[in-house]
């Protein structure tokens, strides 16, 4: 065989014998991802580009190579496609690559295909003449159809590798590199394309130089692949865990700028962008210290935050930048704000059982003895009022532990139905007009009783109206009284725990109960005047919407 021949022939045949192998070995790993199996169909395209063009350049007839150069065009018109595929799949784009959508990528070519294999209208090939020399490849003048075909797989190529390059740099510095000398190994061959169709080439006429670039693109993806693990660390796969992980995550660069972020590091730090400082998102000794490592506590948003920041380094132990992984810790922090009302609710029991009831039970003892000595019932009657009290300061006790400690969700209830039942133990002339549906639990009864007890006790009233009012997202309850009222400057005290006012004082804890009920609705309460005479209770509540 001629020496020059083969020196045509063998880069050539080298680059489809490195596809091939690495299409075999591709194909036959046990756990192919989709990533992998798109890798498998570009590999077949090059094979086939390149061991038809090495048939075509060997082939001395005309006729058996234009059938040599359909065929090469399988492959040819094939890759632009898959290596598309290939960048969407890498880039973590799954909705990109549908049957529906690599069909409709696929209608160019396939057109392009069919006018190639009958050159229809000679749309492909106006004409076609076979070289002379030590190759003969055919030397073809092209037609529209042809350039509109490169024109396309250019558009495709260079897309795909914007999106790998894209998707490299978001990874970090490894993947940058492998994003770099990949698109290296596409553009070789794209340049030699150029090259040829520009008729520049200082080859035979008509010998393409694409395919003989093919080798570098293999030694390319060889080295990819048997030395970095290209295919066995998936950036997709990292992505797909990156994305997932309920945890935002947020990397910078050692200047404090943001380099990356999962979905939940978006919703983070948004409105920011790749590029932005952290200034403001993270406290100062986390952005200060070059080398911050540890955890600490933030609020945005009226969230909380646990902050674990880790330093990142490079193969040379450089300091690059940090990874911070902020959990939402919003559930814990109620869970522990519930912790401390139950523990207050403690303290207020304890401090009742201590001071009021050892009181009334001290009095009742006093009073008890001077019955047995003087035989006067009012001494008994005393005993009697000491004991309904201190039994009606724990039923009080009772109520607050359930209100504040209650960890039910809140539910709707009908308000007019709720305001029914409680003025049924009541001999009171009562009106109600509106009604509306709120978010709340058991405890809105006692919310309710107490007012309304308040009400009868304290100020002496003998009739009650109730107007309710709903708005989108808001019920407002009108709760008024025509009792002697309620002073002014003690308006504001009234639902502080343990006030008092006047003979009548009780305990200090209906109200008080009362608020920190409505509190706990996410609602508000407050007293105003009612005309002539006597007190409003203003409730808001959230509405059901």
């Amino acid at each position: 065989m001629n020496c020059q021949l083969l020196a045509y022939l063998l880069p050539i045949l080298m680059a489809g014998s490195i596809a091939l192998a690495l299409m075999i070995y591709t194909a036959t790993r046990r756990h192919k991802s989709e990533l992998m199996k798109t890798f498998v169909f570009i590999m077949a395209s090059l094979s086939i580009w390149s061991f038809g063009y090495v048939l075509e350049l060997w082939s001395n007839d005309i006729s058996i190579s234009i059938l040599l150069a359909k065929i090469e065009y399988i492959g040819i018109m094939t890759l632009p496609v898959g290596w598309l595929a290939f960048a969407f799949q890498y880039s973590g784009i799954k909705k990109a690559v549908t049957r529906r959508n690599m069909a409709i990528l696929s209608a160019v070519p396939f057109i392009n295909l069919i006018i190639c294999w009958t050159n229809y209208h000679h749309l492909f090939y106006k004409s076609v003449e076979m070289g002379t020399g030590v190759i003969s490849p055919l030397v073809p003048v092209y037609g529209p159809a042809f350039w509109i075909n490169i024109l396309y797989s250019y558009s495709l190529i260079f897309a795909g590798i914007y999106l790998f390059l894209k998707k490299a740099i978001e990874l970090g510095r490894k993947y940058t590199k492998q994003g770099i000398i990949l698109a290296a190994g596409v553009m070789i061959p794209i340049i030699g394309n150029v090259i040829y169709l520009s008729g520049v080439s200082p080859l035979p006429p008509g010998y393409d130089i694409t395919p003989l670039l093919f080798v570098f693109t293999g030694i390319i993806l060889l080295w990819l692949i048997f030395f970095f693990g290209f295919l066995d660390i998936i950036p997709i796969a990292y992505r797909t865990i990156f994305e997932n992980i309920s945890d935002a995550v947020i990397v910078t660069d050692d200047s404090g700028k943001i380099v990356t972020f999962n979905d939940a590091g978006r919703r983070f730090i948004s409105p920011r962008k790749r590029g932005a400082s952290m200034e403001g998102i993270l406290p100062p000794e986390i952005l200060e210290r070059e080398k911050f490592s540890g955890k600490a506590e933030v609020r945005r948003r009226g969230k909380y935050y646990d902050v674990l920041v880790s330093p990142i380094y490079d193969g040379s132990n450089n300091f690059v930048g940090k990874a911070v992984i902020l959990r939402d810790i919003t559930e814990r922090k109620k869970s522990e704000e519930q912790i401390n009302q139950l523990n207050e609710t403690l303290r207020i029991i304890n401090k009742i059982m201590r001071h009021d009831i050892l009181n009334d039970l001290q009095i009742a003892r006093s009073s008890l003895e001077l019955y047995l000595e003087e035989k006067d019932r009012k001494f008994l009657d005393t005993v009697f009022s000491r004991m309904d009290k201190s039994i009606k300061l724990i039923e009080k006790m009772r109520q607050l532990e359930m209100l504040l400690s209650s960890g039910k969700e809140l539910r709707e209830y009908d308000m007019k139905e709720v305001i029914n039942s409680v003025m049924e133990n009541y001999e009171l002339e009562f009106k109600i007009k509106g009604n509306c549906t709120i978010k709340a639990d058991e405890a809105i009864h006692s919310v309710i009783d107490n007012i309304v007890r308040n009400a009868v006790v304290h100020s002496g009233t003998d009739r009650m109206d109730i107007e309710m009012k709903s708005s989108e997202d808001e019920c407002e309850i009108r709760i008024a009284d025509y009792g002697k009222g309620i002073p002014d400057e003690i308006k504001e005290k009234i639902f502080d725990e343990r006030f008092k006012h006047g003979d009548m004082g009780g305990s200090g804890l209906g109200l008080y109960i009362v608020r920190k009920t409505i509190e706990r609705y996410g609602g508000s309460i407050h007293v105003e005047n009612n005309e002539p005479n006597g007190t409003v209770f203003v409730i808001k509540l959230r509405n059901k919407l």
